[in-house]
C-alpha cells in the first residue's frame, strides 16, 4: 500500500491545450510523477487523490532531496500553519502555466490541500512563517525553482 501523501508539486497550463501533471512526494520521501492531463479541468481533490494512489500502487518511485527528517519537520511546520495568512503575489511572465506545491494535512485521516508555494505566470510566497519554512525546505532540496 502506498504511503500517505505528504506534498504535491502540481503544474496546469492551458496555453497550448491543457497540461496537469506534477509530482507527489509520499512520507518516506520518495517522489512519483503524475500526468492528469487527460482527466476535466475541474476534478476535483478528492479524484485527484484517487488518481495519486493508483499512480502510486502502479508506478516506481524516485528518491528526492528530502530525507525522513526534513519530512517530519515539514509535517510538524504544517500543523503549524495559519492557512489565513496569505502570500505576497508577483506577476513574472504570461502563458508559462502555474506549478503550485501543496502539502497534505490529514485531519481524521481526511486530507486537504494546503498552498505552501505558486509559481509560472505569478510567484505567491507564503506570508506564514511554517509554510516558508516548509517552502525553504523544498528549495534547498531541489523540489523547486
Amino acid at each position: 500500500k502506498p504511503m500517505p501523501i505528504v506534498l504535491i508539486n502540481d503544474y496546469q497550463n492551458n496555453a497550448w491545450g491543457y497540461q496537469h501533471n506534477g509530482v507527489i512526494i509520499d512520507n518516506s520521501g520518495k517522489s512519483y510523477y503524475y500526468d492528469l492531463s487527460d482527466k476535466p479541468q475541474d476534478i476535483t481533490f478528492k479524484e485527484e487523490m484517487t488518481c495519486f494512489e493508483k499512480t502510486m500502487s502502479e508506478s516506481d518511485s524516485e528518491s528526492t532531496g528530502l530525507d525522513e527528517n526534513d519530512i517530519l519537520d515539514i509535517q510538524d511546520q504544517l500543523s503549524q500553519i495559519d492557512e489565513t495568512a496569505g502570500f505576497t503575489c508577483n506577476s513574472i511572465m504570461a502563458d508559462a502555466g502555474q506549478t503550485t506545491l501543496y502539502a497534505i494535512k490529514y485531519t481524521d485521516n481526511e486530507p486537504s490541500k494546503i498552498t505552501i508555494y505558486s509559481y509560472g505566470d505569478t510567484e505567491q510566497i507564503p506570508l506564514d512563517k511554517h509554510a516558508y519554512a516548509i517552502y525553504q525546505r523544498c528549495k534547498d532540496a531541489g523540489l523547486i525553482k
